[in-house]
């Protein structure tokens, strides 16, 4: 039985692919998505960055596991001493999520349409990134920080944060775990430091800038003084331009006029 194992796909399916036409664009990635809905799986799935499935982050089941980033159940043997309790309690919320595989049976598809899949997954793949960068400026710096961490605490902040894309508790309320302060209201696409007030006076100040500074496709930057909109095909150029060219790929490859 031919099978292809799938990663979850950002949340955020409404971006933009490329600021030129393709004659394929994202309708592709939904349509996968649709049937990676449809896979068997012996465990409940959820949407990516969701506490319904350790997915995690570009696969984070298989960076780290659930529980891999350990290699333990936190059982305590006899005559050991009892964890601390920052590592346990940390423990607990890593274990409360179970990696899960979806696959799907594939044996019925020709080997040209085989090849058109192969294609819309790895363009999906190359929007992790992406999604990364947007939940948090600061994730992948960060992500490297807790990753240098090799005490049993640093691991699983590292497998939870993997889970959770990102240091906040997307289960509480979005309370940090492994950082400082709180979840920035921006997210990503704004300046960390930028309130929603000083956004607003500005843009009331500027109403040339209002389309782009508040278009769902672009990101919003400082320049001095000044506020800039950086948009999606230059900001994540480097993701969205193979990403593109594989859905062209795709396009060309398959006899599926949907697709086209």
């Amino acid at each position: 039985m031919s099978q292809l194992s799938f990663r979850t796909l950002p949340m955020r399916l409404h971006m933009r692919l490329s600021n030129r036409s393709s004659h394929l664009s994202v309708t592709s990635l939904v349509l996968w998505a649709s049937l990676v809905a449809g896979c068997k799986s012996d465990e409940p799935t959820g949407q990516r960055g969701m506490p319904t499935a350790a997915t995690g982050a570009s696969g984070a089941a298989g960076a780290t596991g659930a529980t891999g980033a350990t290699g333990a159940t936190g059982a305590v043997e006899a005559g050991e001493l009892p964890e601390a309790p920052e590592v346990a309690a940390m423990r607990a919320k890593v274990e409360q999520f179970a990696p899960a595989e979806l696959s799907a049976d594939l044996s019925g598809l020709p080997p040209e349409e085989l090849e058109v899949l192969e294609e819309l997954v790895e363009a999906a793949e190359l929007l992790d990134p992406i999604f990364d960068r947007q939940a948090w400026a600061g994730y992948v710096a960060h992500r490297k920080q807790l990753a240098a961490d090799q005490s049993e605490l640093g691991k699983l902040k590292l497998a939870y944060f993997d889970i959770m894309r990102g240091p906040w508790d997307r289960q509480e309320h979005e309370q940090p775990f492994a950082v400082e302060g709180e979840r920035p209201k921006g997210a990503g696409f704004y300046p960390e430091d930028l309130s929603e007030a000083d956004f607003d006076a500005y843009v009331q100040a500027h109403p040339e800038q209002k389309d782009a500074l508040e278009s769902l496709t672009t990101v919003v930057k400082r320049e001095g003084d000044a506020l800039v909109a950086v948009p999606y095909s230059k900001e994540y150029a480097q993701w969205l331009e193979p990403a593109a060219q594989k859905l062209e790929a795709a396009a060309a490859k398959t006899k599926d006029k949907s697709l086209a």
